[in-house]
């Protein structure tokens, strides 16, 4: 028998979920985006949402969900940029800061203010380093070859682009003649957050520098490991056959795909609200794992954040920022993107 209290916490849960203040608690749907066609990143910040769609970046308002602004198209002109088709899906990249917002593209960065005004550029020969700014420098990747095997490194630069110092070193993914780990497809990322440099080591760690590159500490998240599957060998093979900039290239690469027997600690990991999130691999229905840091290392939390996956290695666009999770999903008619939020449990 229920006592009193119970029914009375019963009865407050039933009219919060009545008057709608089950956003608090669950995930909502709170807008259909306009405009959107192929999305790729997103991005937040206090006032404004930010989502990058090939060559052009759309700016939405958090108060309404309205767009603001779109900018940029493909060229190589101030205000364009040119997108390799192959890489990222297309799209350029996108970082937000307090002031500025930064882009990626093929051989430079752009600069923009918060509402999409071109500032200024910067050319480089990367093909795309992802450059993220650190005070009057940039950390960012390059991609040397040596010893018949490609590197993809991440190295400090000075203001000009010019290489100061490497601080990580890893095969790129495909390497001649060599053997491919499926995993190996997403390239350890790294962010650069309070003066600090935080670098995935093979997905399965992240060691954190400080801004002159000096090693601090590393982050060994407590993941257990999970196995890899037939399941899931076949929804690798799957997603390689299925989409047209693979499918080419799978005739020439199946016979060499090799999966370990765990799956990386690591799927992902971003720094938003001055906290590290740590996503693994292990999944509850359409939540995954996720372990919360400080920026000096000590573990805050471990919950669950929803996450919809768009195919075994890729999540629809996500972000996190403002103590919540964002998230564009498809419809099920594929014609409209509709935009989740849920708060993050600290």
């Amino acid at each position: 028998m229920k006592t009193k209290k119970q029914i009375i916490l019963i009865i407050v849960l039933l009219l919060l979920l009545l008057l709608g203040v089950g956003s608090f608690l669950f995930p909502e749907k709170v807008a259909v985006l306009d405009g959107v066609v192929y999305p790729f990143i997103m991005q937040v910040d206090d006032n404004q949402l930010y989502i990058t769609d090939g060559a052009v970046i759309h700016i939405y308002s958090l108060k309404d969900y309205s767009l603001k602004k779109k900018f940029g198209r493909r060229g190589e002109g101030p205000q364009e940029f040119k997108v390799v088709p192959t890489n990222n899906l297309g799209s350029v990249l996108l970082d937000v800061y307090p002031d500025y917002l930064l882009v990626n593209s093929l051989g430079k960065i752009s600069f923009f203010t918060k509402q999409g005004e071109f500032i200024k550029e910067i050319r480089s020969i990367s093909p795309n380093g992802c450059f993220k700014v650190m005070g009057d420098r940039f950390v960012g990747y390059s991609f040397p070859a040596g010893n018949k095997t490609n590197y993809l490194t991440v190295n400090i630069y000075d203001s000009t682009l010019k290489v100061m110092r490497e601080l990580y070193r890893e095969p790129q993914w495909i390497s001649p003649g060599k053997d491919i780990n499926v995993f190996g497809i997403r390239s350890s990322s790294f962010f650069v957050s309070d003066d600090k440099i935080l670098v995935e080591n093979r997905q399965w760690s992240i060691v954190v520098f400080n801004g002159n590159g000096e090693r601090l500490y590393s982050i060994d998240p407590p993941i257990k490991p999970l196995k890899v599957t037939k399941k899931t060998r076949k929804r690798v093979h799957d997603f390689f056959k299925s989409l047209p900039q693979f499918k080419q290239l799978y005739t020439i690469i199946k016979d060499r795909l090799k999966f370990p027997w765990y799956f990386p600690k690591i799927r992902f990991f971003f720094v938003a609200d001055h906290k590290i999130y740590v996503l693994s691999w292990h999944r509850k229905e359409k939540k995954s794992e996720c372990f919360i840091y400080d920026l000096e290392g000590n573990l805050i939390n471990k919950t669950y954040l929803l996450l919809v996956e768009k195919n075994i290695f890729l999540p629809y666009p996500f972000a996190i920022g403002n103590g919540k999770h964002y998230q564009l999903i498809e419809n099920e008619d594929g014609e409209e993107w509709e935009l989740h939020i849920s708060n993050i449990a600290e």
